[in-house]
């Protein structure tokens, strides 16, 4: 298994080695961090429906779109990549999703307890310390490769997550964000002293090395370059940017496992706004007055409720996410 430490490099790069190691019939450990901040997207999103591209171009937050499903997330050097690109069918990659989060990401709980942060897997793949996320992850296909790809928080800017997203107005972004600041954590945050991105990056290098102990570091090679060059064009063209990705008839921000935040817009009015935690509603709002969801006795009648709000000519399937939210 060889490794790649190359440091901070240029925002797209970040990205690019790890989906260039499978066209080339390699696996690899990557871990490295983007040198200035970006936004990138799940291969299934719908790129205009996520993302605020007007504030994107006005601030020269550049967009990526990859080839690992998951969500939204602004990204910057505050952040450690790893990215882990396995053959498919080797023997030590497990087929069931919860045995490959378990083994994969093992290593990074590992990294965080020799920081004395107590990290657990919250199926089924967010990692966190004292109930808040510090570590998203995703996993998808490349050809005959499987692809994790994950992060660890040194710190984050909460706001500047919150702004790049597409939302159906301010009140709506405070609430993401607020809800942001509540479930997620970062090791600045944790520690009395925030280690560097290079000393994370030797805590990683050490777990990593009792899953692979033939961890091998070596550098970017000519022929790896070239093929991180040769899709960086593809991966920034508008075609692939733009592509049509899942459309709802609302917002929905997942900020972590168990938190969602839901915006079902309404014309000419305020939207309804649900919050659920741990599958429950947290916060419903209709413009700026709460509903109190404590006052119903049951799921029905909040649930019927917020369709009064909501008012008729809402689209169809809010019904069954009112009711799958409430549930």
């Amino acid at each position: 298994m060889q490794l790649y430490r190359p440091g901070a490099v240029p925002w797209a790069w970040s990205q690019l080695l790890y989906h260039a190691l499978p066209r080339l019939g390699r696996q690899g450990l990557v871990l490295c961090r983007p040198d200035t901040p970006y936004v990138c997207v799940g291969y299934h999103q719908d790129l205009r429906q996520e993302v605020d591209l007007g504030h994107c171009r006005s601030w020269g937050v550049p967009v990526f779109r990859r080839e690992v499903a998951g969500g939204t997330v602004y990204l910057d050097g505050r952040q450690v990549f790893y990215q882990l690109v396995l053959r498919r069918r080797e023997p030590a990659v497990p087929l069931r999703r919860a045995a490959f989060f378990r083994r994969f990401l093992g290593p990074v709980v590992e990294a965080l307890g020799s920081f004395g942060l107590p990290a657990r897997i919250v199926p089924p793949c967010d990692i966190q310390v004292g109930g808040r996320k510090i570590s998203g992850n995703g996993a998808g296909e490349i050809g005959d490769y499987v692809v994790l790809v994950g992060n660890l928080l040194l710190d984050f800017d909460f706001g500047a997550m919150a702004r790049v997203l597409n939302l159906p107005g301010e009140p709506v972004r405070e609430i993401v964000q607020g809800e942001m600041e509540r479930a997620l954590t970062t090791l600045a945050r944790e520690l009395p002293a925030c280690p560097g991105p290079e000393e994370v990056e030797e805590a990683l290098v050490r777990a990593f090395a009792r899953v692979f102990p033939n961890l091998e570091p070596v550098a970017a090679d000519p022929e790896l370059l070239d093929k991180a060059r040769e899709l960086e064009s593809v991966f920034l063209s508008p075609g692939w940017l733009l592509e049509p990705g899942r459309r709802l008839p609302y917002r929905e921000v997942k900020i972590a496992e168990g938190t969602v935040v839901y915006a079902v817009p309404r014309a000419g009015r305020p939207p309804v706004v649900i919050v659920t935690r741990r599958g429950r509603v947290a916060v419903a709002r209709c413009g700026g007055a709460p509903v109190d969801a404590g006052r119903f006795l049951g799921r029905r009648l909040l649930v019927d409720r917020l369709r009064r709000q909501a008012g008729a000519g809402v689209p169809g399937p809010v019904a069954g996410l009112l009711a799958a939210v409430t549930a």
